[in-house]
């Protein structure tokens, strides 16, 4: 998993266990900028762990996952913005995912396992 490791609003640094941050009042743009470190097993492991091939794709990509390194709890793809696009069921070591009904753009995979998050971009052409 991640936790954040820093955290600076607009140039005022945070450090520690920052898990949230609230703008009160606001009256102008603010710039954030948050560092991140790596939690629990290997970063590199587990990202290991899950391969999408083709990347980028044009109809269809294929997932594929070591399920004897992770246990996947729940699967999704997120558009550039972090919003949720679908909902992946993964029950086997190979998921056939279907881009045809996808703009062209970047797209991430994320999974949740026992042993942290995984996130994989995915590039539709």
């Amino acid at each position: 998993g991640y936790e954040i490791s820093m955290v600076t609003v607009d140039q005022t640094t945070e450090l520690g266990n920052v898990s949230s941050y609230t703008f009160n009042n606001m009256v102008a743009n603010h710039t954030i900028d948050a560092q991140f470190q790596t939690t629990g097993i290997e970063n590199q492991d587990l990202l290991n762990s899950v391969t999408l091939a083709p990347n980028p794709a044009e109809q269809f990509v294929k997932l594929t996952i070591d399920h004897n390194r992770i246990t996947v709890k729940e699967a999704g793809i997120y558009d550039a913005y972090g919003k949720l696009i679908q909902l992946l069921n993964i029950t086997d070591n190979e998921t056939t995912i279907n881009l045809n009904h996808f703009s062209n753009g970047v797209y991430f995979i994320r999974l949740i396992s026992d042993e942290g998050m995984i996130t994989k971009k995915l590039i539709k052409k």
